[in-house]
């Protein structure tokens, strides 16, 4: 297997490597550094010996200590692993129907998944868990790295976005990369709604559940009007909200963008 030949885990697990996107000023994102990925635990023998390849200097997982006890990742060799907790975590049917409530009672509040998003800007270890992710990125030096959490689509897309806007990717080109989650989770969302059916038979319950298993534009969306809200412009959000000073975006762009 190689980087180009990844597409049934990609559509397994929701990994794939960011790059060769275009930046504002026409460089371009290095080849195999950047990764992004749903949870590991489902990488079959093939995968690990692939991604063994890939020499990673760093696993940056995002999940809770509840979702890593219920699924922990694979060992990794020569692999830096560091736990990032962001917002969010595994629900048991008991934690399931809470957060079921929650949706419920968000239909007419905005939803529960744009507050979510809202408390990544908001949120005190949300802040201090992004700003943790860009000094791994910049203590990589340049050798290629993974982040993730369990479904690989909001903390993990959330990060990327953050990356890629520091780099300088244009938004257009981000939400793109955003959105790929969709389609790469089509097979393991069906998987675990025949599950959830079974736990929610009311069509409405459900409906509202399955939405939860998607991204939308919206969803980041919210999160980068929060930013301008409340700190004046994501420029802002980043240099103020996660400390991302001139220099520090001068050297992720140095390591990960083609200088030519």
């Amino acid at each position: 297997m190689n980087i180009m030949d990844n597409r049934t885990l990609e559509s397994r697990t929701n990994f794939r490597p960011i790059a060769s996107y275009r930046t504002k000023d026409g460089r371009k994102i290095i080849e195999n550094r950047l990764f992004r990925s749903g949870e590991l635990a489902q990488f079959n023998e093939e995968d690990l010996h692939f991604v063994q390849s890939l020499g990673l200097s760093y696993i940056i997982d995002f999940r809770s200590e509840k979702e890593i006890d219920v699924k922990p990742n694979p060992i990794i060799k020569n692999t830096n692993y560091v736990n990032i907790q962001a917002i969010g975590g595994a629900m048991n049917q008991d934690e399931m129907m809470i957060a079921l409530q929650k949706l419920l009672e968000s239909s007419q509040s905005g939803g529960f998944l744009e507050n979510v998003y809202r408390n990544f800007i908001r949120d005190t270890t949300s802040k201090k868990a992004f700003r943790q992710f860009i000094d791994l990125a910049i203590e990589a030096d340049g050798r290629p790295f993974l982040w993730h959490c369990t479904a690989g689509k909001d903390r993990t897309g959330f990060a990327a976005a953050i990356l890629l806007i520091i780099l300088g990717v244009p938004m257009e080109q981000i939400f793109e990369d955003y959105l790929q989650s969709n389609n790469n989770r089509i097979e393991e969302n069906k998987k675990i709604l025949k599950i959830i059916n079974t736990m929610f038979p009311n069509k409405d319950e459900f409906e509202y559940l399955k939405e939860s298993m998607s991204v939308k534009s919206s969803y980041l969306q919210v999160a980068l009007d929060e930013a301008e809200n409340s700190y004046g412009s994501i420029e802002n959000y980043l240099e103020e909200g996660l400390g991302v000073t001139a220099d520090i975006r001068s050297r992720l762009q140095q390591l990960y963008l083609d200088q030519e």
